[in-house]
């Protein structure tokens, strides 16, 4: 019994001859159409082939940073302050600001979880609050700004003193 020939699931570009990407797998929402399944000797006989004609391999894009799923609080506030100078983040953005946001939380019991939460040494990326105090900011800060305080934090975090 002969072993099967992988096939690859190949997606064109708009123009019919230039390859985007090869696959092992279809996506579940590919069109009809699409994609369209080789062998790998026809793969790659058809990117030889491309290539002689002139076809230039994008290189494919670098994968999103990861974000850390915490770090400690003091790292967050000393990158929220930096950032507060640097990307005109909106100011205020201390330890006073965020028991401020707390202390107009109005449900007493949610006012002071948030405020133990606030107090711990590190501070999860995930957290509601985090979100709920950068949105309370004018201008708000978006979510993109939070991870990249985040990745600034922990690598201040893991950086020796």
């Amino acid at each position: 019994m002969s072993t099967p020939t992988p096939t690859f699931w190949v997606k064109k570009h708009p123009s019919p001859s230039a390859l985007a990407t090869a696959l092992v797998n279809l996506p579940v929402a590919a069109a009809p159409g699409e994609y369209e399944q080789m062998t790998e000797p026809a793969l790659e006989a058809w990117k030889a082939a491309e290539l002689a004609a002139g076809w230039t391999p994008q290189p494919e894009p670098a994968p999103p940073e990861s974000v850390p799923a915490s770090a400690s609080r003091e790292s967050v506030l000393i990158e929220l302050a930096l950032a507060t100078v640097s990307e005109a983040l909106p100011a205020g953005l201390t330890d006073e600001h965020i028991a401020a946001h707390i202390a107009g939380i109005a449900d007493p019991l949610a006012r002071t979880t948030a405020r133990l939460e606030s107090q711990r040494s590190v501070w999860r990326r995930a957290h509601p609050l985090i979100g709920q105090i950068g949105a309370a900011l004018t201008p708000p800060i978006t979510s993109e700004q939070i991870d990249e305080i985040f990745r600034r934090a922990a690598a201040r975090d893991a950086a020796p003193l």
